[in-house]
């Protein structure tokens, strides 16, 4: 039995969207978030091998190596203390097309963080009441310690951010950023 006009036309309309060989599997649409992201997982997996090698050759001087955003573009970021320099690294693969860019002049590297921590392991637990933990990140823009504190004023989220007034001793004047 022959199907009306309007329903001919849908199934038409309908056909162009389907995988070929397979009716009624519709093609995979990606949004553009969506294709985005996947584009950044792909390159944060052609990548790994890179931030291992830079963690090997250079443990003394890193502080960051990963992946940022600058505008639309990805861009491989590299940040290391001095500014003696090291050869042109090329990433490969699906992040082939991505540049990377070193930065020199970090304050300190990422172990020398890790040091420093350990070293005045205790001093966070005195100055910040009901402290769950604490970690480190060395993102792009600085070198940063998280610390997981418990408040018994939201029952909901027992992890909050600490009160400002616990840190005065340990922020640089004139700042009020806690993270």
């Amino acid at each position: 039995m022959p199907f009306s006009p309007d329903l001919q036309r849908g199934l038409e309309a309908v056909r162009a969207f389907e995988v070929p060989g397979r009716p009624c599997l519709a093609r995979e649409r990606l949004s553009g978030a969506l294709a985005n992201l996947r584009r950044q997982r792909d390159i944060q997996q052609d990548s790994n091998w890179l931030s291992v090698y830079l963690r090997n050759t250079y443990p003394e001087r890193l502080l960051f190596s990963g992946l940022n955003r600058r505008g639309n573009l990805f861009v491989y970021i590299v940040r290391l203390t001095g500014s003696r320099r090291i050869p042109p690294q090329r990433l490969r693969d699906k992040a082939a097309n991505v540049p990377v860019l070193i930065e020199y002049g970090a304050p300190w590297s990422f172990a020398e963080i890790k040091r420093r921590a350990s070293a005045a392991s205790d001093r966070p637990q005195m100055l910040v009441p009901d402290l769950q933990g604490t970690g480190l990140a060395a993102d792009p823009g600085f070198g940063a310690v998280r610390m997981d504190v418990y408040s018994q004023a939201d029952d909901l989220a027992p992890i909050s951010w600490p009160n400002a007034t616990h840190f005065a001793d340990c922020m640089p004047a004139g700042s009020d950023r806690v993270h």
